[in-house]
């Protein structure tokens, strides 16, 4: 699967006008930690992949699940495991789960599985009506009051196949990827102080006059990509 960069070499050399090619590999450095650190920020992927790919997902409740961000319902499959033994052996037909939100904005992504029909997703763990752990299926309690949980597991018991991923890359997560690279890229010439992105310190620091960064995201970055922070998925 290709990990893909947010912003190309020649974007950053535009924005550092930078003519010459004797950097391009610090640059192309300095544009992959950037865009690694805006996924890890956001717990999100911005590219699109390239094939379908599996995860394995518990849901809160057995009605929709949280997914992560899927660019295309083309390929996407939904599999269960019914029996709590592991083995995801119910394939979902296309008319048992719906892609939501049913209209994304423009640019975005689906982010949500939810079943409808008769369907339900077993192992869910809890229900917004229930004060004890929901089964999954709309029974509750197996025996009635006093008797053992039905399907109760700490087991994730969905797995769900998708391009996961943005459609297109948002104009934020690329002008955020440009402002941190600029930032990773101009600390090869640091000698002093801590790597972070807040802004530059030049002063004496530890008797020694130099650069210092402060850590955390630039803030700048950080603002452009509020909107684009996703939910965390089990």
């Amino acid at each position: 699967m290709t990990v893909m960069d947010y912003i190309t070499v020649d974007q950053l050399k535009t924005a550092l006008q930078i003519k010459n090619d004797s950097n391009d590999d610090l640059l192309a450095t300095a544009i992959t930690a950037a865009s690694r650190r805006i996924d890890e920020h956001c717990r999100d992927q911005f590219w699109s992949a390239d094939t379908p790919s599996a995860r394995v997902l518990a849901p809160d409740y057995p009605g929709d699940i949280w997914t992560g961000a899927y660019a295309s319902t083309v390929g996407m499959t939904v599999e269960t495991d019914e029996d709590n033994d592991g083995v995801f052996e119910t394939l979902w037909g296309a008319l048992d789960w719906q892609a939501e939100p049913l209209v994304p904005q423009a640019g975005a992504p689906f982010n949500r599985v939810v079943a409808v029909g008769n369907r339900f997703f077993p192992g869910s763990r809890k229900h917004p009506y229930l004060a004890f752990p929901y089964n999954g299926y709309g029974y509750g309690y197996a025996g009635g009051p006093g008797q053992t949980l039905y399907g109760q597991s700490r087991r994730a018991r969905v797995r769900i196949t998708a391009r996961w991923g943005w459609p297109a890359v948002p104009a934020q997560v690329m002008q955020a990827c440009q402002i941190l690279a600029i930032d990773y890229y101009k600390s090869k010439d640091f000698t002093n102080g801590s790597a972070g992105t807040t802004g530059l310190s030049t002063g004496v620091f530890g008797g020694q006059k130099g650069i210092q960064l402060h850590s955390g995201i630039n803030p700048l970055a950080c603002s452009l990509l509020r909107g684009l922070r996703d939910v965390v998925v089990a």
